[in-house]
């Protein structure tokens, strides 16, 4: 589960995996609390059927969630104009169990990520 706030908007935003293996986001907008099937909007990955690495942070209102998929494939969702999905394992070419975490500098547009590919295939 990944959890955090967006500004300038102060809405809060929870990820997590549901039984489906699909990535949902909970987000409250000062009233009410929404469900939306990231998986689904996105067409993409889905997480593995147990406990799944994930990390996420927003700069202003754009969301970036990275999890690792069930094909151990690191993935990000992320939110600037829609919701995507973009497969980092395949756009490094690295191979290897993955982790992540990551963070964004409060106050800037720097968005840091950290991966770790162990036993990597270059």
């Amino acid at each position: 589960m990944v959890a955090f706030a967006t500004s300038p908007n102060n809405q809060r935003h929870v990820y997590y995996v549901a039984s489906d293996a699909t990535i949902h986001q909970l987000y409250f907008n000062g009233s009410v609390w929404t469900d939306e099937n990231l998986t689904r909007v996105t067409n993409g990955a889905k997480a593995p059927n147990f406990a799944v690495a994930m990390a996420g942070c927003a700069i202003g209102n754009h969301q970036y969630v990275f999890f690792v998929s069930n094909t151990n494939h690191l993935h990000m969702y992320s939110y600037v104009n829609s919701w995507t999905d973009t497969d980092w394992t395949t756009r490094s070419g690295v191979t290897g169990k993955t982790s992540v975490t990551g963070f964004a500098t409060p106050g800037t547009t720097w968005l840091r990520m950290y991966f770790n590919f162990s036993g990597c295939v270059p």
